[in-house]
């Protein structure tokens, strides 16, 4: 009896596929909430491939004080390590002292690559806002060190003691490693 040939397999890497329309963030495992304080700016990074992108957004789920707003914006990766570099595009802001979607209508043309999504509590009044964020997502582009015993990587970044008005044209150094643990607001944003 002659013997069964054997199948072969091949792998391939099935990429999402980005539609006209759809709106698209950083993958996630679970969500939650979070405030959204003064002065405090989060970023985490996102793939597009050679893309434009015509919305970019936040969701608030209980309101700030009357006046509040939240600023968003892209950075570039940083050249040198897996950290936001310098400014892309500063979207502008969004009434946060309202509940719901909030979004900025943008013409962003991207070449492919990872960005990095950032939101800044640019102004609160009397109370912040808080927001749909990340409680545990996936960064599957960023390198593990060396100094990294715990096999994270920078899945998001919070800078505190960002001056309100137009986003830094650098992302902030020093900012904490939220790891893989969350507490970055989740930012959206729709291909055109």
């Amino acid at each position: 009896m002659p013997l069964a040939k054997a199948k072969t397999f091949t792998p391939t890497l099935a990429l999402n596929k980005y539609q006209s329309g759809q709106y698209y963030t950083q993958p996630v495992i679970s969500t939650t909430t979070g405030s959204a304080n003064s002065g405090f700016m989060v970023t985490f990074p996102i793939y597009f491939p050679n893309i434009t992108i015509d919305r970019i957004g936040c969701l608030v789920t209980v309101a700030g004080g009357a006046g509040s707003l939240g600023r968003l914006g892209i950075y570039y990766p940083s050249l040198t390590q897996c950290y936001p570099g310098s400014l892309l595009l500063d979207a502008g802001t969004v009434s946060v002292s309202v509940t719901g979607n909030r979004e900025i209508t943008i013409s962003q043309t991207l070449s492919e690559g990872i960005y990095w999504l950032a939101y800044l509590a640019d102004t609160v009044v009397t109370s912040a806002p808080t927001l749909r964020q990340h409680s545990n997502q996936i960064n599957q582009f960023a390198p593990i060190t060396s100094a990294n015993t715990n096999f994270q990587t920078g899945t998001a970044f919070r800078a505190g003691g960002v001056a309100s008005g137009s986003l830094p044209a650098t992302f902030p150094a020093g900012a904490s490693d939220l790891g893989g643990s969350g507490g970055g607001h989740i930012i959206y944003t729709r291909i055109a």
